[in-house]
């Protein structure tokens, strides 16, 4: 038969674990799963946290998600780095989609993106082929 597939998402939980229970029911079946959030999320995290390792011609659209319990926002200092949705206003997770210009410089680069949330900081590294 077709897979059908579902996804249970809560918010940004900074206290204690929370257990909850979801019932499904499938034509004449029923499903009971409990669900638990864990606790103490510390407030300001982003994923992936990993390199991009993007093509010469550039890419539209890369992004990677932010979750931070206060508002947040984005900067680069690099003018290949289009930011083009660079802050959230905190409590769940949020995207920071950027854009990367094609590379025309003959060599490989590196650059960054740093997240702010107030007084904390986390930087995502990107990097990109030359010709």
């Amino acid at each position: 038969g077709t897979k059908k597939y579902f996804t249970i998402s809560g918010g940004l939980n900074t206290g204690d674990a929370i257990t909850s229970t979801v019932t499904i029911k499938l034509y004449d079946k029923t499903i009971t799963l409990n669900v638990t959030e864990r606790g103490g999320f510390s407030g300001f995290k982003i994923d992936p946290s990993r390199i991009y390792s993007v093509v010469k011609e550039g890419v539209d659209g890369l992004s990677f998600n932010v979750m931070s319990i206060n508002p947040w926002a984005v900067s680069t200092t690099d003018d290949w780095l289009i930011i083009t949705n660079g802050n959230g206003s905190g409590g769940t997770t949020e995207q920071c989609v950027f854009n990367v210009s094609e590379n025309d410089t003959g060599s490989s680069r590196a650059g960054s993106i740093t997240v702010s949330n107030g007084g904390n900081t986390l930087t995502f590294m990107i990097s990109q082929k030359g010709s």
